[in-house]
């Protein structure tokens, strides 16, 4: 994710998680929505900053 488009999946094995699920839910509830939404609103929102270079 925060790596270039690493996917949820890596990323959750990279931090030590033997499973997605269990990633996910410690992510929820560390960020208050799941990695996907939060990678797609990070991104909607760079777009135009990163547009004007």
């Amino acid at each position: 994710m925060a790596r270039g488009g690493a996917s949820i999946q890596q990323v959750a094995y990279d931090l030590g998680y033997e499973s997605v699920p269990s990633f996910v839910t410690m992510f929820r509830k560390a960020l208050g929505t799941s990695p996907g939404r939060y990678m797609a609103e990070r991104h909607a929102g760079a777009n135009p900053k990163d547009s004007n270079g």
